[in-house]
């Protein structure tokens, strides 16, 4: 497949997932979220790990005023899960470029301590590998809105290469598995 191919079915892929996010985030917001019963701790350490992470997380969101920004209104536990479930969601929504471009690297340090805190020691070497090997410039990822632009980022960046070590590492080192067991022994102060 040649290299044009390749960026064309990334974008396309990062389209598609960014639409699929955006009607997830829509219906969660809009239309479950009357429906959705308040879990109680009980009921929360019950459920599976992917429901566990992702209705915590949506519950620090809230805490939040729904602005990833206001990590400040939330506990140092809180901060820990929200930061790291938010790396992996971006990651597997729309890979290493979008979670940069949405972060702009605001929560950089603060992931690497807090995965290597929860024990997701590759995962931190992985991220920390990236930043110390570039100069990224997130007001040219900010821009980024094209083929030709994510093939640039791409070369300069290694994105695709990221995405894949980052893939195979998960297999070992499982960051939803290791977040929904840290929330289960932290429950009374992530809830």
């Amino acid at each position: 497949m040649d290299k044009f191919m390749k960026v064309f079915l990334i974008i396309i892929a990062c389209v598609i997932g960014l639409g699929t996010a955006l009607l997830y985030l829509l219906h969660y917001f809009f239309f479950d979220s009357a429906k959705r019963p308040e879990l109680d701790q009980k009921e929360l350490v019950e459920l599976m790990d992917d429901e566990l992470c992702e209705a915590v997380f949506f519950r620090i969101y809230d805490k939040m005023d729904d602005d990833s920004e206001n990590l400040d209104l939330v506990s140092e536990p809180e901060k820990k899960v929200y930061t790291v479930l938010e790396y992996m969601y971006e990651i597997d929504n729309g890979g290493i470029c979008q979670y940069l471009t949405n972060t702009m690297g605001q929560r950089n340090s603060l992931l690497i301590q807090y995965l290597e805190e929860l024990g997701a020691k590759k995962n931190a070497k992985l991220f920390q590998k990236l930043i110390d090997n570039n100069k990224i410039d997130y007001q040219m990822l900010d821009k980024i809105d094209s083929e030709e632009g994510y093939a640039k980022a791409d070369k300069e960046y290694s994105f695709d290469k990221y995405d894949e070590e980052y893939g195979s590492i998960q297999e070992e080192e499982d960051i939803l598995a290791i977040c929904a067991e840290y929330i289960r022994k932290h429950i009374n102060e992530v809830s």
